[in-house]
């Protein structure tokens, strides 16, 4: 064998031990990459909140809820009176929740309707210790972590309107 077969080897060696050096190394890269994303995922999806701070709700300048039971027996309420709108504000505001992916079910106990000037700004729909925001179109479920809004205190609450 001549020497410059021999070098043509060496290269070939080196080039070939080079791209599994530069393969391994992208390979880590990207599992680093996907990990810190997953994490990043997690991490927003356990961040527990007080629910003035979630994204969609916003509680300044409402001035109508309209509250709609699921089920026909209960006519809807419409809530107008500033000192009831505050207080049914400060009463869900008490609650610490917590987004979540899989869904608490399809039904809901109580829907309310959050108005600004007879536009729909948003709506909160409860179920059992999950509530679900629907704000432009779109539904976010969240878990009760902290705090209570009972069935007997919602079903209170309208009862004092009426």
């Amino acid at each position: 064998m001549s020497r410059g077969n021999s070098l043509s080897l060496n290269n070939q060696a080196i080039k070939r031990k080079f791209n599994t050096v530069i393969k391994k190394r992208y390979i880590r890269i990207i599992l680093v990459i996907c990990i810190i994303i997953l994490l990043l995922i997690f991490l927003n999806l356990s961040l527990n909140k007080n629910i003035k701070d979630v994204p969609e709700v916003n509680f300044s300048n409402i001035t109508s809820i309209g509250l709609q039971y699921n089920s026909v027996k209960y006519p809807a309420v419409t809530i107008t009176d500033s000192k009831k709108i505050k207080e049914f504000i400060d009463n869900i505001s008490l609650c610490v929740v917590k987004k979540v992916i899989r869904p608490a079910g399809t039904g809901y106990y109580l829907s309310a309707a959050f108005y600004s000037n007879d536009e729909r700004v948003f709506n909160i729909l409860f179920i059992g210790n999950y509530i679900k925001i629907y704000a432009q179109g779109k539904g976010t479920q969240y878990k009760i972590v902290k705090g209570n809004i009972s069935y007997e205190a919602l079903d209170e609450f309208v009862r004092s309107i009426k």
